[in-house]
């Protein structure tokens, strides 16, 4: 059984490029008319046939399994009539997942989804862990695909995933360790429908979570979280006590212990504050200490643009 891998873009070349190099039959397809004379080259090379132009519902006769990229609609007619016979659809970030864990190596997971943040909280979180002597890597939305973050990843690394609603959509055995939803507002509706179900998506980075996992929410807004799945232990963040939070005075404190004052951070604004302080919880859960913290706040430079 063949798999088909469905959009050309970045994480969709890294599924395909993955899976020839384990030798399994795997067909491109995406909408544009062609591919660039480079990338045609590449595919030959690798041995990745490639139909352009058009989905056709015939790539499905001896499909094992349906890999799409996030901008591509579980509405679409190929990806409803996998669905509709049975045919496993999934996403990169769930391939990835599947080699991670079949590895069984005492490499985990961190993820981070919300509307707003998420680029800077993973980047940061992996920040922190290093600090703290820590390996690990910061993927998926905000730039590497994270199979390509896994492959190469030492044993024992920690994955530090963003991942938006577009991605949570095709995952299906996902599970992190810790995995924290920031912030809810509207977005993405043309795709989604409404808030509920935008929401109810975002959501979805908890599933799998087991009592030994962290969920990491705002404080101020359970409403967002309310009916997570998963059974992952709740740990808040925000601007009232709580797990990790700052003062009027700006202070930040992390399960009853002092940080630092949110004036030391180099990154500006309150957004910021939330973003450092979700995390903060992140990064401690993966076992790095208050001094590795405390030093990775005040050295995080933000995100080169």
């Amino acid at each position: 059984m063949r798999t088909v891998v469905m959009g050309a873009g970045r994480s969709g070349l890294a599924a395909a490029r993955f899976l020839a190099a384990q030798g399994r039959p795997v067909v491109l397809t995406d909408s544009r008319p062609g591919p660039s004379p480079d990338l045609e080259l590449e595919l030959a090379q690798a041995g990745i046939p490639g139909v352009w132009g058009d989905h056709p519902l015939a790539l499905l006769e001896g499909c094992g399994e349906l890999i799409i990229s996030p901008g591509i609609p579980r509405t679409a007619p190929i990806v409803a009539e996998a669905l509709r016979r049975g045919i496993p659809v999934i996403g990169e970030v769930e391939l990835a997942h599947r080699l991670l864990r079949d590895r069984n190596d005492g490499s985990r997971v961190l993820a981070v989804t919300g509307t707003n943040g998420k680029s800077t909280t993973t980047d940061l979180t992996a920040h922190l862990l290093r600090a703290a002597g820590l390996p690990a890597l910061a993927c998926g939305n905000l730039g590497t695909p994270v199979i390509e973050a896994v492959e190469p990843a030492e044993p024992g690394s920690v994955l530090v995933i963003e991942l938006s609603s577009y991605q949570l959509e095709s995952t299906l055995a996902f599970h992190a360790e810790g995995a924290a939803f920031l912030n809810l507002t509207p977005d993405h509706l043309a795709r989604h429908g409404d808030m509920e179900t935008y929401r109810r998506t975002k959501l979805r980075i908890f599933e799998g979570q087991t009592t030994e996992d962290l969920r990491v929410v705002p404080v101020a807004h359970p409403e967002w979280w309310q009916e997570a799945p998963g059974a992952g232990r709740v740990a808040r963040f925000g601007w009232s006590e709580c797990e990790a939070w700052c003062d009027g005075a700006g202070r930040m404190t992390l399960h009853g212990e002092a940080l630092l004052n949110c004036s030391e951070l180099r990154i500006p604004g309150r957004h910021n504050v939330e973003n450092a302080l979700a995390a903060c919880l992140l990064a401690a859960h993966a076992g790095a200490p208050v001094a590795a913290l405390r030093e990775g706040l005040r050295t995080y430079p933000g995100l080169a643009h």
